[in-house]
């Protein structure tokens, strides 16, 4: 997240910055004689390279139309060097990796088919607070555009569907009332590859990866009830057996903002799918989720 900086030293000399800004002026404008506000951009490191290379003139002209990029500084000292008969050469430099801690809240949605007599329904969940933790990784090996995070989310979720049935001759009764629960907590671990763009005060990124979710709690039931001919209330429960855990993929696009050194908000919209959650496959076959998250990332 950093702006990188540029300096130049000649011989035994001190180190010396290589500077650009842009600033913003307010002119009059005799065409529509009003105040108008433009952006300018100053280079005081021209000079201080004009200045430098003084004693090559076929190199000093390089300066003067340069902005302050890495590929151009190399390229106009690599010609000063080779002018002045001094040996070339360009040091990369040494990019460390990167360890950071973040701390996420969400607000989650999501949806699951759960089976019914009368046909599987889509069902939303309540909606119950989630959070979690997470570690960014930044490989000094990786493209710098590229990390990688690993988090640790803690989920709660309800689904419910009620409806009621045709008459049903096997249950000996009438409006045949069925209810599904789902009951969902469960700890997710998504292991991420993020793309930031790297400029900006405002940077926008994608992320795409598995996640693997541990159910700490998991339980589905289907009740039936049902009056009979004498005017009884009966009740029947069908266990749903759920499995421990699923696998799934989670895709996401946000924003970053930098906000002091190492720190950073985010602002994310994220979608995930998983595989089955019943035991028995296709009576639950999966989940859907979208997520608002918000992220504060600290460290060095």
């Amino acid at each position: 997240m950093r702006t990188a900086s540029y300096y130049v030293r000649k011989n035994a000399e001190g180190l010396q910055a290589l500077i650009q800004r842009d600033t913003t002026v307010s002119r009059f404008s005799p065409q529509s004689q009003q105040q108008t506000t433009v952006r300018e951009r100053h280079y005081p490191f021209r000079t201080v390279l004009w200045a430098k290379m003084a004693d090559c003139p076929a190199a000093q002209v390089l300066v003067q139309a340069m902005e302050l990029k890495e590929s151009q500084l190399v390229k106009a000292v690599a010609a000063y060097n080779a002018c002045a008969g001094n040996q070339v050469q360009y040091t990369q430099p040494i990019r460390a990796s990167r360890v950071r801690f973040s701390v996420l809240a969400l607000g989650h949605a999501a949806w699951a088919i759960l089976p019914g007599l009368d046909g599987s329904k889509i069902v939303s969940s309540d909606k119950l607070p989630s959070g979690g933790v997470g570690l960014d990784f930044a490989p000094a090996f990786l493209n710098p555009k590229l990390t990688l995070h690993l988090q640790v989310l803690y989920f709660q979720q309800l689904f419910s569907s009620e409806s009621v049935l045709a008459s049903s001759p096997s249950l000996n009764g009438t409006d045949v009332q069925e209810r599904v629960r789902l009951e969902l907590n469960a700890i997710q671990i998504p292991a991420l590859v993020r793309y930031t763009y790297p400029k900006g005060a405002v940077r926008p990124y994608f992320q795409v990866g598995p996640m693997l979710s541990l159910h700490t709690h998991a339980k589905a039931q289907r009740y039936f009830s049902y009056k009979t001919t004498t005017g009884a209330t009966n009740t029947y429960a069908d266990m749903i057996e759920l499995r421990g855990y699923t696998l799934g993929l989670t895709a996401g696009a946000g924003v970053a903002v930098p906000v002091s050194q190492g720190a950073v908000l985010s602002l994310e919209v994220r979608g995930e799918g998983t595989d089955g959650i019943s035991a028995t496959a296709g009576r639950i076959p999966g989940k859907r989720g979208v997520s608002i998250v918000a992220g504060f990332t600290f460290g060095k």
